[in-house]
């Protein structure tokens, strides 16, 4: 029998520790100055260990020794290599999931598709501005009806443009004057003009060319706004609890005023004696003045001022390019911190006599005005007023600078103007306490009816108010004629009759809340 001594046992057992130690210092030195050649050891070693890693996959051993930190990168690697060899494989197959076309992303089951019925390619619907509906019935009648994407339409069609490179192609907008996709835009034609422009350059079908031209059509708003209907409701309970009855023949006529207020397509033509104001908000006077021009040259009636916000007009050189004939004019530039939405302008006759006296500019409003004189009869004050459009500022300070504007006017002003502000919306609190702050200055309204049209949604922001007794108001109505989204507010003002003093009673303070 082979008997084995425990000294040569030992001995053999020190020499296997002593090339062990030889060959991993060795291995370390390889490692750091050779380190193409110990990942390729190391990946036959491993291979060896665990069966098949080096035959499916063969990871750069110098990525994981990005640094001397040798035995957390190492210990990295076997997980990792243990992991592409023994457990992926008892993992569920990996998807290779179909692509968008157009954005050249996964597409998920959730996701709604439509698929080309020529090529084959798909696409996600909202990357063809496709509604869920739509793309469900192209997919569900793929049988019966054949969609084709707009690449495979451009071959086929050759006056169907994908790409839009074209200068005159027929797919540009004629709007913002850019080429419209088939693929990423959705384009609509024009119920006036026929024309092709994209769905955000336009309103309930029609471009945004033609919807001043559009709001010439019967107007379907009907609302009006007078809240003193409901202090004459009970007109005997307010004798009985002794009301000035002149307090209630002011508010009768007021009202009358509101309720009298109408949409015309022509101005009204009153007395030799009556004055006639109009004011409008042009929305720019280079997109939209020629219109006014036209418009006032074709009317048998002129009016006798003019008012004009949101000129959007720098300079006098600028502003004078602006000439309405027969009438004298003046302007309030727009500020320099505002690139548009500023700008007042005045035309009015030069026999009216009007001196400009009023050039106001604040953080929150502007007003352009001026005075008449009448011998032997107080000043008439007539003043347009701009409010900014800024949802952000601080509407106290709206509030406070107004205040102080008014207090500084006399009696026997008229303003008329953009106030941004809905008196249909009586609710609101800005509304309130705007109302609040005119009809403590003993102010009230003259137009009733919307002035502003934008889509389906009509506001009354154009407004006039007043502080002289309303039975020299004669008329009030607002004009049809559509040069911007605001229609013109006019009123005619029987200047010549002596202006009588209004009651001498409480301010009155229409609750509009109820």
């Amino acid at each position: 029998k082979a008997v084995v001594s425990t000294q040569s046992t030992g001995g053999i057992l020190f020499i296997e520790y002593i090339i062990g130690y030889y060959l991993l210092l060795v291995s370390v030195i390889v490692l750091f100055l050779f380190p193409r050649i110990f990942s390729a050891c190391m990946t036959i070693c491993i291979s060896v260990i665990l069966p098949g890693a080096g035959k499916r996959h063969r990871v750069s051993f110098i990525l994981c020794f990005p640094t001397p930190t040798f035995p957390n990168n190492l210990i990295a690697y076997i997980r990792h290599s243990y992991f592409i060899n023994y457990l992926r494989p008892s993992l569920p197959p990996i998807i290779n999931r179909d692509t968008c076309n157009i954005c050249d992303k996964a597409i998920y089951t959730h996701q709604y598709v439509v698929i080309c019925n020529l090529d084959n390619k798909i696409y996600h619907s909202s990357c063809l501005n496709i509604d869920n509906d739509t793309s469900i019935e192209i997919v569900s009648n793929c049988g019966d009806t054949d969609w084709w994407c707009g690449l495979c339409q451009a071959d086929i069609f050759p006056f169907f443009s994908f790409l839009c490179t074209q200068p005159e192609s027929p797919e540009k907008c004629f709007v913002c004057k850019n080429f419209v996709s088939p693929l990423r835009d959705t384009s609509v034609h024009c119920a006036l003009c026929t024309h092709t422009c994209h769905k955000s350059c336009s309103t309930n079908g029609i471009c945004l060319m033609c919807l001043p031209r559009a709001s010439n059509i019967p107007i379907p708003d009907t609302r009006t706004y007078n809240p003193y209907l409901e202090l004459l409701s009970d007109s005997d309970r307010s004798r009985d609890d002794g009301t000035d009855a002149h307090l209630l023949e002011f508010i009768s006529n007021v009202s009358h005023t509101l309720e009298t207020c109408e949409y015309r397509d022509v101005p009204i033509v009153g007395n030799s004696s009556d004055m006639s104001l109009s004011f409008l908000n042009i929305d720019g006077c280079k997109t939209n003045f020629l219109e006014f021009e036209a418009s006032n040259e074709l009317s048998e009636h002129k009016f006798d001022i003019f008012f004009l916000a949101e000129t959007n007009t720098r300079s006098d050189e600028e502003s004078n390019c602006f000439y309405l004939a027969g009438y004298n004019q003046d302007y309030l530039h727009n500020t320099s911190k505002k690139q548009k939405g500023a700008g007042l302008a005045l035309y009015h006759k030069p026999e009216i006599g009007l001196q400009v006296t009023v050039r106001h500019s604040c953080r929150s409003f502007e007003a352009l005005g001026g005075n008449i004189c009448r011998p032997g009869e107080e000043d008439l004050h007539l003043i347009a007023f701009y409010r900014y459009h800024d949802k952000t500022f601080d509407f106290d300070i709206f509030i406070n600078e107004m205040d102080v504007f008014l207090t500084r006017q006399g009696r026997n002003t008229v303003l008329l103007g953009d106030f941004n502000l809905n008196l249909f919306n009586s609710d609101n609190s800005r509304v309130r306490s705007y109302l609040d702050l005119l009809s403590s200055h003993g102010y009230y309204p003259s137009i009733s009816k919307a002035t502003n049209f934008v889509g389906s949604t009509a506001t009354l922001i154009d407004q006039i108010w007043t502080n002289i007794d309303p039975e020299f108001i004669k008329s009030s109505y607002v004009l049809t004629q559509a040069i911007s989204t605001h229609k013109a507010i006019c009123c005619n003002l029987s200047v010549n009759t002596p202006v009588a003093a209004l009651p001498n009673t409480p301010v009155l303070c229409v609750d509009t809340t109820a």
